[in-house]
C-alpha cells in the first residue's frame, strides 16, 4: 500500500479541506478479464471485501481470489487479456483457472472521510507507465453513478458500523458520503485468436516476448474543483520474458549451484 495525502488546501462551501481530512488507499491486484471471464463476478465480490479491509486476501485460491500485489514484480505474460480461454499467460489453463479470458491488473481504491465528506463525482484517476504508454489512461467520475463495482457509505452519525449506515450501490454520484469502495480501473495487453501463431499458446508467447518490462502505476485523487486535495497510489512491476540466451545462462548457473551442493 502506498498512501500520499497532498498538502494543498482548498475552499469548499466555506470549509477548508486539509491534508488530514481524506484518506486514499490503493491496492493492485490481478483479476479475471471483466469482458467475459467466468470468475469475474466472484472476483468482484471478493475484491470489494478485501479492499474495504485494507487489501486483505479474500476468497479461496483460484482466479476469483483477491490479493494485493502492490510493489511486487510479475512477468509481462501475466497481464494479458484474450478472446480465448487463458489465464496468466497460459492457454486452456487447468481447473480452476479454466473458463477465463485472460488476466488484467486492477487498482482498487478505498477513500475515507476523516472530517470532510465527498462524492463519487469528486474522484479522479490516472494510470501511467513510462515504458508502455499505450496503457496510460486518466479521467474522473463526473456524471457517473454508484454501481455493483463501486459503492458509497454514508455513516449518518459520522461513525461507521453503528447500525444506521446507508450503503449506495446505485444512484447519483453527487451524493455526499463518508467512504467509497471501488474495484478500480484495470488495463492489460490484448491477445486475439486472429493474431500470428499456430496455437493459442504461441499467440500468447509471441505477444509476451515482444513486450519490454514496465511499471504500471495508478493514482486516485479527490478534486473539489481546484485540483486534487488528496491522492493515493499503487504500482506493480512487470518483467520482460528473458531471452533464450539469458535462460541458458540461468540454467547453467542453477546446475553449478546444484553440483556444489552435492559436493558439500
Amino acid at each position: 500500500m502506498n498512501k500520499f495525502i497532498a498538502t494543498a488546501v482548498v475552499a469548499l462551501a466555506g470549509i477548508a479541506v486539509s491534508q488530514a481530512q481524506i484518506n486514499i488507499d490503493v491496492y493492485a491486484s490481478p483479476a479475471p478479464n471483466f469482458f467475459g471471464s467466468g470468475s469475474w463476478g466472484s472476483y468482484l465480490n471478493n475484491a470489494l471485501v478485501g479492499i474495504e479491509n485494507g487489501g486483505a486476501t479474500t476468497g479461496a485460491s483460484g482466479p476469483s481470489q483477491y490479493f494485493n500485489t502492490n510493489g511486487q514484480t510479475w512477468g509481462v505474460e501475466n497481464n494479458l487479456v484474450t478472446n480465448f480461454d487463458s489465464w496468466m499467460g497460459t492457454a486452456s489453463a487447468a481447473s480452476p483457472f479454466d473458463n477465463q479470458l485472460g488476466t488484467r491488473w486492477h487498482f482498487g481504491v478505498r477513500v475515507v472521510s476523516a472530517g470532510t465528506r465527498f462524492a463519487l463525482q469528486n474522484l479522479t484517476y490516472s494510470m501511467t507507465s513510462l515504458e508502455q504508454p499505450t496503457l496510460n489512461t486518466s479521467g474522473n467520475f463526473v456524471g457517473a453513478n454508484f454501481s455493483t463495482t463501486r459503492f458509497g457509505i454514508d455513516y449518518v452519525d459520522g461513525i461507521k458500523g453503528n447500525g444506521n449506515d446507508i450503503t449506495y450501490t446505485s444512484g447519483n454520484g453527487t451524493t455526499l458520503v463518508d467512504e467509497i469502495i471501488y474495484v478500480g480501473i484495470g488495463n492489460a495487453f490484448a491477445v486475439l485468436s486472429s493474431d500470428p501463431g499456430a496455437t493459442n499458446q504461441d499467440k500468447l508467447d509471441l505477444v509476451a516476448n515482444s513486450l519490454a518490462g514496465y511499471t504500471l502505476t495508478t493514482t486516485y485523487g479527490i478534486d473539489f474543483g481546484a485540483g486534487n486535495v488528496a491522492t493515493g497510489s499503487a504500482f506493480t512491476n512487470f518483467e520482460a520474458v528473458p531471452e533464450p540466451a539469458t535462460m541458458t545462462l540461468l540454467g547453467l548457473a542453477a546446475a553449478v549451484v546444484a553440483r556444489k551442493k552435492r559436493k558439500a
